[in-house]
């Protein structure tokens, strides 16, 4: 079997890369090999590639086309398109371009491109989040999954229209991904959290019975998400159960009073559910578990249970551009936990603003495996949040006030509520961790600023006419109307005329 690379070909690429394919490294290649001499590997057999100089540029203008197909990232406005260098790693079984009939390479897949993208721009809009719920909660644990809030607002752009659906495209990252098919796309991202056994995931629609909602996307949201619908009734009391008894079901009791409120007004609620429970690959030991110093800052201590192992495999580094250890700590499967953990007294607000999806990419990359000795804290944390001054910091503003939801109902909609809640536990066995994320949404009171005017102040033509049988009974224009002075200077002399 020939191999569809020349060994002679050098691939080199620039350090830092965000997405992409190595089909990309493979394209490159395709071009380097049309301007490089064949002879630099006389024990090199090409013949399955074809001698001619025509069939070398052939191979180049496919491997260019491929290049620009699969590695074109644009930026956030949309305006410009840049070459966005391969990365080489990016999956355990990325696509190749082997040879088919011996002569043609097989299409590129991009359905793998396009989900890696997805996930890339649903991920740094997650860190977005995260960081404005970190801002709201300074000094207080933190934890949430922003994945069931993009979740929501991506429902809620699939159902917008313009301006609202341009608004949530540059928040959620979708203007890079040139994707007409982003929430398909989705599907297979929400898909894939099933596909480990540790990992669940779920969406639902609460509404109201008189709630006029589109079948197009009552339709779309089951097919793309798997949300459902489910009416609410007309007790508030019994609304809340229901809606809590769901998130309870799909976070395994760890969430069990998600809502404590809902509004009367309330037309229509999108929740959604995550739930995991990871196993160590290596556990802690129960009995290696002591209380132990945990600093506060410089100056402060508390005491806290602390696992340990003394001989931990896994991937570990120090980064000396953000002051930190780092360790990815894997449970079974392929899943893990990646920890930061800076300088004692550092500023960790500044650590969390440097995370983004490339740079965790390429610490899964590089970080080589080693034995180390490991110590975290046994610690649980429930966290809730209010999510709207989130939003606001998102400039998402918009959906609070005068949105277009005319993909959802022909009604007038707008974002009246948003909530986050998660729990996290973790212990000598692993890690069990749920969150759930609600965006309340509700009929609009008409302003009358907002309606169309139809003011006639100028001269303007009318019909009367049947509506019934269409006839015409009677036509006309206004273009001259009386005066309030010349209807009292006619008054008054039709009054003096009268006197005489």
């Amino acid at each position: 079997m020939h191999r569809f690379i020349p060994s002679h070909v050098q691939l080199s690429y620039p350090s830092s890369r965000p997405w992409y394919t190595e089909a990309c490294d493979e394209a490159v290649a395709l071009k380097q090999l049309a301007f490089t001499p064949c002879k630099a590997n006389p024990t090199e057999d090409f013949s399955h590639l074809g001698g001619s100089p025509l069939f070398t540029m052939k191979l180049f203008v496919f491997g260019l086309t491929l290049l620009l197909a699969g590695c074109l990232e644009g930026t956030e406005n949309g305006d410009t398109l840049v070459i966005a260098p391969p990365m080489q790693h990016l999956s355990k079984t990325p696509p190749h371009l082997p040879l088919q009939d011996n002569r043609r390479p097989h299409i590129l897949n991009m359905t793998w491109i396009t989900f890696h993208s997805l996930v890339e721009s649903l991920n740094d809009c997650g860190f977005d989040i995260y960081n404005s719920v970190s801002k709201h909660k300074a000094g207080e644990n933190v934890f949430m999954s922003p994945f069931t809030t993009t979740m929501l607002l991506s429902m809620m752009h699939m159902g917008s229209g313009k301006p609202t659906d341009l608004i949530l495209a540059r928040r959620l990252r979708f203007l890079r991904l040139r994707n007409p098919d982003v929430h398909a796309t989705m599907k297979q991202v929400i898909d894939s959290t099933h596909s480990h056994k540790s990992t669940s995931f779920a969406a639902r629609i609460f509404l109201k019975e008189a709630l006029p909602l589109l079948d197009s996307f009552q339709e779309n949201a089951e097919k793309f998400y798997s949300a459902k619908p489910t009416n609410l009734v007309a007790d508030k009391k019994a609304n809340i159960e229901m809606v809590n008894s769901w998130v309870a079901e799909k976070t395994e009791n760890m969430i069990k009073n998600f809502l404590t409120d809902l509004s009367d007004r309330t037309d229509m609620l999108l929740v959604s559910a995550i739930y995991f429970k990871g196993l160590w690959k290596d556990p802690f030991k129960e009995r290696l578990t002591e209380l132990r110093d945990f600093h506060l800052d410089e100056k402060t201590t508390k005491k806290v249970d602390m696992m340990y192992s003394p001989n931990m495999n896994i991937k570990y580094g120090d980064n000396d551009v953000l002051h930190c250890k780092i360790g990815i700590i894997p449970f079974v499967g392929d899943i893990s936990l990646m920890v930061f953990v800076p300088s004692i007294g550092a500023n960790i607000t500044a650590l969390e603003a440097s995370l983004n999806n490339r740079f965790l990419k390429n610490l899964e990359d590089t970080l080589p495996i080693e034995k180390v000795r490991v110590s975290i804290p046994k610690f649980e944390i429930t966290s809730k949040q209010d999510l709207m001054p989130v939003l606001d910091d998102l400039d998402l503003d918009d959906l609070f006030r005068t949105p277009n939801l005319s993909g959802i109902s022909l009604a007038p909609l707008a974002v009246t509520g948003a909530l986050h809640k998660a729990v996290i536990k973790v212990s000598e066995e692993g890690v069990e961790a749920a969150a759930s994320s609600a965006i309340e949404i509700t009929l609009m009171a008409i302003n009358p600023a907002f309606l169309p005017e139809l003011l006639l102040d100028r001269p303007f033509v009318f019909v009367i006419r049947n509506r019934s049988s269409g006839l015409v009974m009677f036509m006309g224009h206004f273009v001259q109307p009386e005066s309030h002075n010349d209807e009292s200077s006619e008054e008054s002399s039709s009054e003096s005329s009268s006197h005489e």
